[in-house]
């Protein structure tokens, strides 16, 4: 299975075998910045037990890393620690008898060696790799860095130095170059709209923050729906992207994978040592201009002010900036952060080809792209509360307000031009409480309870109209989520073997439905009366889940689950149809549609390691979607068939792998970290809307998806890279021809249907390389970005119209420059070619941000 977010301390090279199923780091490239020095006072409570056991709980509570040979420590019992000591004394205590040595490398390195095993305390064996041990808490769904390399699954991950990297214009920008992720139409309403693998929307991948989910659909007329979760990236502390089925209490339904997000914490702010933190960022972009007056007429057709591209230092139209501030009183520690947000429409590059030939995009070289600008502010509050044996509270409040650009794509298509639409609005908030409970003495209780409520208002202004006349159009919708997720943790010994067992259940419900002042939004609509087309209803889903690892040989893991699910849904809005009246008549009759399914999936996987540092996997894993609560009403785009129910989609997967993992491969302290895996993605029964059924949503046979991936990185005292790609092999959408003909399957989506919006590139990849300098403080790279074209544009038309892209390559540019210990600059240049381009998956029908140049300033206190 490999999906456990548990467990990601899975051994890399020789260390797993004698962790008994509790290990909790992984492999890194840094040691983490809250690790304590030798020096420092920690409270310990370890009792005697293994050796190995016993280090992890040490370096887990210390935050140092551990170098050493699991050899060393077979059969060894460690010592007891016990009270307020330095980690210096506390190791001392743990060794004391064994025969082992330790040496401080550094400030948050530790050589331990024994003259028994031929080591000496100056350094590793070459075929040892360091065990970082991390708080489960602070990494998004418990994974870190090398989880990508130590895993039976497919688990990218971003740090706060990722997420800044490549943050660029848009908000999705910061996924570039994760392989086999994408944001769907990233240039419009700065929301998150993961693509894991082809699969996108109606809960697919699921977006957890912080414990909770947010999406909410959106309608984005003759070019589909789009599904939006918001977030600041300023208030990340960490992401993590599992690729297919998880095992997890919060994966229910998520046949593509599940988006983790870690929002800042505490020890996020707070500088080693200190009891007191405050962080202030400020950032400046250039290349964009405040949006022109409403209607405004572009895409081709406007006058020459929107081809009046500023300088390429002028920043005066897009700014960003936040504060963050956090403070610790004994066990009790809160964090307040605000972040604000204002980036202008930006213009298109100057180099290429310019628009297409098919109508798609009317924009020019170099001109104004109207509907790109966001203006937005979020606030965070964090309280976090440990006590008594092992528990704590972690209650939070977040608010996501935006005025954003939006315009219908089709307007482009009818009217062919594009003009600047009122800016719409969202607002989001959430509420979470999470509780933990895992005493250090009961290796059976790991508790984990999440309890979170969210509510999102979405007003969508655009300009609506034929023939170069433009009306304005109002729609607005309000989606309430609520829910709980709980599961416990408890490591076992079988037959002589650690094991780790898995159980909880999740249960939520959302509403959708009209807001309650909806005149506000829409007082003189030229279309009528809006709440008649706003979908309204309820969905609940329960689910439960076992899952266990259990490591049947020092060499050979294995991992299984099982999970069950619920789903019980209504359309509050009356269907009318019509029916056989029992003479040959038809009589007219009205039904709400009524949904309910209940499915069980199975996952099982096995990670054998054929010498230290190289592992290989497999993985079958299922899963069962439920129909969404957008697919189960009626509304704009499409509804449901009252006459015939929806079943679920039916995810199998397979997936195998190889892991590697080595030292000194160009030099003696350099780390390369290598996954190359195939994946045979089937996902029975997908949903998407068939025009022929009445524009309503059905069960299709399937959807197909095939490919390899690759992940790479490399680091060594001077220089970091990185390299990953994706290669699709086939791409099929399986359904009857006709709607009631014989089974057909092409490669570019299904008639009137959705599918081909979240079509993935054929292949794509990127690769980052980067120098250290200045003993580190100065750093300097560039990337390089390749997306293929797009696999199909069958079924492109009125219905579902789709951009044709083509290949492109870009080159980004990026620095840091630590000017001390308080203040670090970043810059970045993106897209230094200049190019024009059309995004991957955009919806917008507009091309993406020519040259761009970025620059930050992060002060720490």
């Amino acid at each position: 299975m490999g999906t456990h977010p548990n467990r990601n301390e899975r051994r890399a090279v020789t260390l797993a075998a004698l962790l008994l199923g509790t290990a909790l780091g992984g492999v890194a490239l840094a040691p983490p910045v809250w690790a304590q020095s030798a020096e420092q006072t920690q409270t310990y409570n370890i009792p005697s037990q293994p050796m190995a056991q016993a280090l992890v709980q040490f370096s887990r509570t210390s935050g140092l890393q551990i170098f050493m040979d699991d050899r060393i420590a077979e059969g060894k019992t460690s010592g007891a620690v016990t009270g307020a000591l330095t980690a210096r004394s506390a190791l001392a205590l743990i060794l004391a008898g064994s025969g082992l040595d330790y040496r401080f490398t550094n400030d948050s390195m530790v050589s331990i060696s024994s003259d028994e095993a031929g080591l000496n305390a100056e350094g590793l064996a070459r075929d040892a790799l360091p065990l970082q041990v991390i708080d489960l808490s602070t990494g998004a769904g418990g994974y870190t860095a090398a989880s990508t390399y130590e895993e039976a699954a497919s688990i990218a991950y971003l740090d706060d130095v990722d997420i800044q990297r490549s943050r660029g214009v848009s908000v999705g920008d910061f996924l570039k170059g994760q392989p086999g992720v994408l944001n769907g139409d990233n240039r419009n309403s700065g929301a998150l709209d993961v693509n894991v693998r082809g699969m996108q929307g109606q809960g697919r991948v699921p977006i957890v923050i912080d414990g909770s989910f947010q999406e909410s659909t959106v309608y984005r007329g003759y070019s589909g729906v789009a599904g939006r979760t918001y977030l600041d990236p300023d208030l990340i502390g960490s992401m993590s992207i599992e690729k297919g089925p998880s095992a997890a209490a919060d994966g229910a339904g998520a046949t593509g994978g599940v988006v983790r997000v870690s929002t800042l914490r505490p020890d996020d702010i707070i500088p080693e040592g200190e009891t007191r933190g405050v962080r202030l960022k400020l950032g400046l972009t250039s290349n964009t201009r405040t949006p022109p007056e409403d209607y405004t007429v572009g895409a081709g057709n406007g006058d020459p002010e929107r081809f009046d591209r500023p300088g390429p230092l002028s920043f005066g139209d897009s700014k960003n900036g936040s504060i963050a501030i956090a403070q610790k009183f004994g066990d009790f520690e809160v964090l307040a952060a605000y972040a604000r947000r204002q980036t202008g429409n930006y213009f298109a590059g100057e180099n290429g080809d310019g628009p297409d030939n098919n109508g798609l995009n009317r924009f020019g070289l170099g001109e104004e792209v109207l509907n790109t600008s966001q203006d937005n502010t979020s606030v965070l509050l964090r309280g976090i509360y440990n006590w008594g044996d092992g528990q704590s509270i972690d209650l939070s409040y977040s608010s996501y307000g935006s005025d954003f650009g939006e315009l219908m794509p089709s307007q482009i298509i009818r009217s062919g031009m594009g003009w600047q639409s009122p800016l719409s609005r969202v607002d989001v908030d959430t509420v979470t409480a999470q509780y933990r409970w895992s005493p250090a003495d009961n290796p059976l209780i790991d508790l984990k309870a999440d309890v979170y409520f969210t509510d999102n208002l979405t007003h969508i202004e655009t300009g609506y109209g034929f023939n170069g006349i433009a009306l304005p159009f109002s729609f607005a919708s309000q989606a309430t989520q609520w829910g709980v997720n709980l599961s416990n943790t408890s490591q076992l010994d079988v037959f002589g073997r650690p094991m780790e067992l898995s159980y909880g259940i999740s249960g939520k419900k959302e509403l959708l439905r009209p807001p309650s002042n909806l005149e506000d939004y829409a007082p003189d609509s030229p279309f009528g009366r809006l709440d008649e087309e706003i979908r309204d209803g309820w969905r609940t889903q329960v689910s439960a889940f076992v899952a266990a690892s259990y490591e049947a040989t020092d060499k050979l893991t294995l991992d299984g689950s099982l999970r069950f699910i619920s789903m019980e849904g209504q359309d509050n809005t009356p269907t009318t149809y019509y029916t056989d009246d029992g003479s040959g008549g038809l009589v007219r009759a009205e039904a709400k549609n009524h949904q309910e399914v209940k499915d069980v999936a199975p996952i099982i996987s096995a990670l054998y390691e054929l010498r230290p540092g190289l592992q290989i996997y497999g993985k079958y894993a299922e899963a069962h979607r439920a129909p969404s609560l957008f697919e189960i009403t009626r509304g704009w785009s499409a509804g449901p068939n009252v006459l015939s129910s929806l079943e679920s989609e039916h995810a199998k997967n397979k997936e195998i792998g190889v892991n590697y993992q080595g030292q000194g491969v160009l030099s003696e302290e350099d780390l390369l970290q290598v996954k190359l895996s195939y994946f045979d993605n089937k996902i029975d029964n997908y949903i998407t809307r068939s025009v022929p059924a009445g524009y309503s949503f059905v069960n299709i046979d399937n959807a197909h998806f095939k490919g390899f991936e690759l992940s790479m990185a490399y680091e060594n005292d001077r220089f970091f890279g990185s390299l990953s790609g994706t290669k699709y092999t086939d791409i099929r959408f399986c359904e009857p021809e006709g709607g009631d003909g014989p089974t057909v399957c092409r490669d570019g989506g299904t008639g009137g249907g959705y599918a081909q919006l979240h079509l993935p590139p054929t292949a794509s990849a990127s690769l980052t390389l980067g120098t250290k300098l200045m003993e580190d403080r100065l750093q300097l790279g560039t990337r390089v970005t390749y997306i293929g074209d797009r696999p199909s544009t069958q079924f492109s038309g009125d219905y579902t119209t789709t951009v044709d892209w083509d290949d492109y390559v870009t080159v980004d540019l990026f620095g840091s420059y630590q000017i001390n210990d308080k203040f670090n600059f970043d810059f970045a240049i993106d897209n230094v070619a200049d190019k024009y381009y059309m995004d991957a998956l955009t919806l917008g029908l507009m091309p993406s941000p020519g040259r761009t140049v970025r620059v930050g300033l992060t002060a720490n206190f």
